[in-house]
């Protein structure tokens, strides 16, 4: 379908949507607004991901090929999992967040909103990365990353504060 938005938003002539836009914050908002408008919003996983029966993985989420959802995982809504990642046994990953082409998350590991782990980045067991934070590629991550903040490097270290006009696009609606 050609157009804006604005037209898929008042667009009936559909059974649902998956929205597949890569800047969190702009998911998310397109999202809302779809549900907000009586949209049926579809889930989608590729044949080729493996998905634990007992795990869960949110409405408008997207599962890429070779992705791998372990037992007792909960995935929210509008979540981004892409090729070659894996989220370990119990973990955690919030509502809007996004996993780049082989990202690992070890067991435990709670991943928070809008937050976006670049490519090849690790997360050992029990570590928590913070809302809308972003984690470098091929970062390895050993301690909790802090809110809003960009970290990098063999282990990972906090490089700064994201400004808001650095966090995704719309940062207003943040909560």
């Amino acid at each position: 379908m050609g157009g804006s938005i604005a037209d898929l938003i008042r667009d009936t002539s559909f059974d649902g949507v998956m929205v597949a836009i890569g800047e969190n914050c702009s998911r998310r908002r397109i999202q809302r607004t779809l549900i907000e408008r009586g949209h049926s919003i579809h889930t989608l996983k590729h044949p080729q991901s493996i998905h634990s029966p007992r795990s869960t993985l949110g409405l408008g989420s997207v599962a890429i090929a070779g992705s791998v959802v372990n037992p007792e995982a909960c995935v929210g809504d509008g979540v981004i999992l892409n090729t070659l990642c894996s989220v370990g046994h119990g973990c955690s990953v919030g509502d809007y967040a996004q996993l780049a082409p082989g990202v690992n998350l070890g067991g435990s590991c709670t991943i928070e909103t809008g937050a976006f782990l670049g490519i090849g980045a690790k997360v050992v067991p029990l570590i928590t990365v913070k809302e809308w934070s972003v984690v470098g590629a091929g970062a390895v991550v050993l301690e909790d990353v802090p809110p809003r903040t960009f970290v990098a490097g063999v282990p990972a270290r906090v490089i700064r504060e994201l400004n808001p006009e650095e966090l995704p696009s719309r940062a207003a609606e943040i909560e």
